[in-house]
């Protein structure tokens, strides 16, 4: 019964990340964030430069993702430097989208929901959970977080830290590679880092 609940939580993880990051069946293109961006050797910033890429260059097919870098058919590149949607450059443009996200942003706070006090609380309640070694309640907490905000790196990385804690270390680091793919934070790559070493987390 555990381990089919385990599956499930899982199962539900995947089909979250497929409802908000994978449409198509496909991998979203990336692009360049950066002015230059260097293709490397190997996953280090002191390994050698093969060539470079630059702003809005779209990468499309890539493998694997070791201490914050992405593998591409050309090399090595660092996620820091990549999105999924290429860089605005008309400042018109820009200025618009700034007064909608304010707008929105002024909306939100005149709302009252109580969503909006219950996810301090659930957040909380799954650290405790984890801390407890509770991984399943620590779990579903943090599944539930998701839901309402799937770009919330906390409950990400508690469920992540939960389900390796519990032993399965493989669907872990394959659930946390394809979170940083779109959503690239430096404590899940540190965390993601740690667990392909094997290391204490």
């Amino acid at each position: 019964m555990l381990k089919l609940a385990f599956i499930c939580v899982v199962c539900g993880c995947v089909m979250l990340l497929g409802v908000f990051f994978d449409k198509k069946p496909f991998k979203p293109c990336l692009y360049v964030a950066a002015q230059t961006l260097n293709i490397r050797e190997s996953p280090n910033m002191h390994a050698n430069i093969d060539g470079k890429l630059y702003s809005n260059d779209v990468i499309c097919e890539y493998f694997s993702i070791q201490n914050g870098f992405l593998e591409t058919k050309l090399g090595w590149v660092s996620l820091k430097y990549l999105q999924l949607s290429p860089i605005i450059e008309h400042k018109d443009l820009i200025q618009e989208e700034s007064k909608m996200a304010f707008k929105t942003e002024t909306k939100n706070l005149k709302k009252f929901s109580f969503s909006s006090i219950q996810k301090p609380t659930m957040l909380y309640e799954a650290q405790e959970s984890l801390a407890n070694a509770d991984y399943k309640r620590a779990k579903t907490l943090a599944l539930q977080i998701n839901q309402a905000d799937p770009k919330n790196i906390k409950s990400w990385e508690i469920f992540i830290k939960s389900v390796y804690l519990e032993g399965n270390k493989e669907e872990a680091i394959s659930i946390l590679e394809r979170f940083l793919v779109h959503y690239y934070d430096e404590n899940l790559a540190m965390l993601l880092e740690k667990m392909q070493k094997g290391n204490k987390i």
